[in-house]
């Protein structure tokens, strides 16, 4: 029997953290080994949490330090920080899924997504290294999550993968939550394993995976394809081109 499905309710209000209670956070981060290399980016945010530089933490946008420094850009494949720097990515605050349900994906309210993921070779990873994995296609979230487990069959080394950028709050239908972020590629494909989009570069949170919880997708494959659903809402098409849905879609 498929596991019951589970709806959460919406958060009562978005999530705040102001300055000084982010710089306790952050000068706890500095206390932990494995933050270590990442000490002077802490102490970078510190002082511009400090300086009034960056207020409190609500939804937004998202300030990458790099080396000690505001890296301008916003992320992607073809704009990665220089090869070897250390990289915190401090959110205006990420947000993840005000509700959800739990089983069997197609079949209940959120569609499935067939995806390849691998860590990004620039920072340490393989090209040649992927896992296949199902991601739950839910609007509600804007912040890719992957599985502890994803990252054990990757061979990801959280002491020497240059890719890692902290630690990021999220806000739950249970309240905030910490969790780290790491940066990997993504390609969505079909059903038979062919591609539908490029490899593309995308921040995700890392989960531990539990009964009934589920891979939630990010915001950057939606800048790499054209999502629809038809009335009734039983299937989600996909394509890189807008002709490409549109011809999908049945006639109603």
């Amino acid at each position: 029997m498929a596991p019951q499905e589970v709806f959460l309710p919406a958060c009562p209000k978005p999530m705040v953290i102001e300055p000084h209670e982010r710089i306790e956070q952050l000068r706890g981060c500095l206390d932990d080994p494995k933050y270590a290399r990442q000490k002077t980016n802490i102490l970078a945010l510190i002082k511009m949490y400090e300086t009034g530089q960056l207020g409190a933490l609500t939804m937004g946008y998202t300030v990458y330090i790099c080396d000690g420094k505001v890296w301008e850009g916003k992320l992607s494949s073809e704009n990665l920080p220089p090869r070897g720097s250390i990289v915190w990515a401090e959110p205006a605050a990420s947000q993840m899924a005000r509700s959800g349900s739990f089983g069997f994906l197609a079949g209940n309210s959120m569609h499935e997504i067939f995806a390849r993921v691998r860590l990004i070779a620039d920072f340490g990873g393989s090209s040649h290294l992927y896992v296949s994995v199902r991601i739950a296609n839910d609007t509600g979230s804007n912040v890719q999550s992957i599985f502890d487990t994803d990252l054990t069959r990757l061979q990801y080394d959280p002491h020497t993968y240059l890719g890692t950028h902290g630690q990021v709050p999220l806000t739950t239908a249970s309240g905030i939550i910490f969790r780290e972020q790491i940066v990997i590629e993504l390609q969505i494909v079909d059903s038979q394993g062919e591609e539908i989009s490029p490899w593309f570069a995308e921040v995700a949170v890392i989960i531990p995976e539990e009964l009934g919880v589920v891979r939630l997708s990010g915001g950057a494959m939606r800048n790499q394809l054209y999502f629809a659903t038809a009335p009734g809402n039983d299937t989600l098409y996909i394509s890189r081109k807008k002709n490409g849905v549109v011809s999908q879609l049945p006639v109603v």
